[in-house]
């Protein structure tokens, strides 16, 4: 088991050639940068919804597949949700936050420059394969501020296409035990869960 850049962990051993690589909260494509220096000849899939995180992964990739979209449950309600770019974050840039907690800590952030407020398209968990016209996927990374839990109820039906995950959890959850039911091994680290079939 090896540590990508946050917390995010990946069995490489169950990898082989020419992996799908899904990077959902790419952010400024640090995972990405691991993926195509470690793996061999990975696809790799960016799923981003902060503008200004897709305008760095485009400046800096042009090898990989880029989508601008938030990744939701199945049962979210709409087309888009309703985002805030964060404008003067500290080291990891600009921070798009859903919840209303991180919202308000930062705002409360003194270098804060400013916020911007745009609607993001969505990609339901369900629609995923179809989305990115692929049939399975080897490594899935969730960093998704927080809808982790709405995605993992959904996942049923997909899962059985999904070979590992990473998934950073921003609350007490049941992520761990509904892997664990669907068939993965479960391995929890702070806050960063892994499974893998």
């Amino acid at each position: 088991m090896q540590t990508i850049y946050d917390n995010h962990l990946i069995d490489t051993t169950s990898l082989g050639e020419n992996p799908i690589f899904v990077d959902t909260g790419a952010c400024f494509g640090a995972c990405i940068d691991w993926a195509l220096s470690n793996l061999n000849q990975p696809k790799v899939y960016a799923i981003e919804p902060c503008k200004t995180h897709i305008s760095t992964l485009e400046n800096k990739f042009n090898n990989i597949q880029i989508y601008w979209a938030a990744l939701v449950g199945n049962d979210f309600c709409g087309d888009s949700v309703q985002f805030n770019e964060f404008i003067g974050l500290p080291k990891w840039g600009q921070i798009a936050a859903l919840d209303k907690s991180r919202a308000k800590s930062a705002a409360t952030y003194k270098k804060l420059k400013g916020i911007e407020n745009y609607k993001v398209p969505v990609i339901r968990i369900g629609e995923l394969f179809n989305r990115l016209e692929i049939k399975k996927i080897d490594y899935l990374k969730m960093d998704i501020e927080g809808t982790e839990e709405e995605v993992i109820r959904d996942i049923d039906t997909v899962a059985p296409f999904i070979s590992q995950m990473s998934i950073e959890i921003h609350s007490d959850s049941k992520i761990k035990e509904k892997l664990v039911k669907l068939g993965y091994k479960v391995t929890v680290i702070k806050n960063e869960v892994h499974a893998i079939r």
